[in-house]
């Protein structure tokens, strides 16, 4: 699979460093996996004005939301492209008390999900997104050891 993540946040900071690493890490290792072949995924962690013009322009909806992701069936193979509100994942964080790396993991894997052909739009399919959310954040927690 390949796997690009793009950072269009002002942020070099080691935590964001070493959430990408343990984000590919459990990709790779865990793809098998997915329901589906997925040969392609950009990943674009971005902000609340970035998200906003996309969910404007795609969604019509003008609010700011976590993640929007576009998926490409070709073939029997998924790409896709997947942004992730990074602020977004800050502030729930913050607010919530939990982990900023986790909640920011659970954005690009809900992305993936999505991808991989799952969807929430009725109850019963986000329920079972969430419990695999879940699962893939236990995964993440393998290679994420805080320093």
């Amino acid at each position: 699979m390949d796997l690009r993540i793009f950072k269009k946040v002002k942020n070099d900071d080691e935590t964001l460093i070493h959430w990408e690493k343990a984000t590919r890490k459990t990709i790779e290792t865990y793809k098998t996996d997915f329901k589906h072949k997925i040969v392609r995924l950009v990943v674009f962690i971005t902000n609340h004005v970035d998200m906003q013009y996309l969910h404007k322009q795609f969604l019509n909806d003008d609010s700011t939301t976590d993640v929007i992701s576009f998926p490409y069936v070709v073939g029997d193979y998924r790409e896709g492209e997947i942004y992730v509100n990074y602020e977004k994942a800050k502030e729930f964080a913050k607010e919530n008390h939990i982990s900023f790396e986790e909640e920011l993991f659970r954005y690009v894997i809900h992305g993936i999900l999505h991808v991989d052909g799952m969807d929430d739009h009725d109850s019963e399919g986000y329920l079972k997104m969430k419990e695999k959310e879940e699962e893939w954040l236990a995964k993440f927690r393998t290679f994420h050891v805080k320093h």
